[in-house]
């Protein structure tokens, strides 16, 4: 995951393997990584993305955004 640092994998309690990424906290979300799957940084937030779904992780609070594709 080289665009979450490990504060935010402990904050958000994000987990790593080879198929997927989930986030458990505050709401337990899991993203495949299909052709879509991109990690990207904009210094506010972080966007864990596939062709399904976005999930956006703020950096400075503990705050969770699901958009369903």
């Amino acid at each position: 995951m080289k665009a979450i640092n490990s504060k935010m994998k402990k904050m958000y309690d994000v987990r790593d393997n080879k198929i997927s990424i989930s986030v458990h906290t505050p709401a337990y979300v899991n993203i495949d990584r299909d052709e879509c799957f991109e990690i990207t940084d904009n210094g506010l937030v972080i966007k864990i993305s596939n062709s399904k779904c976005v999930v956006t992780l703020w950096k400075g609070t503990l705050m969770q955004h699901i958009t369903i594709l």
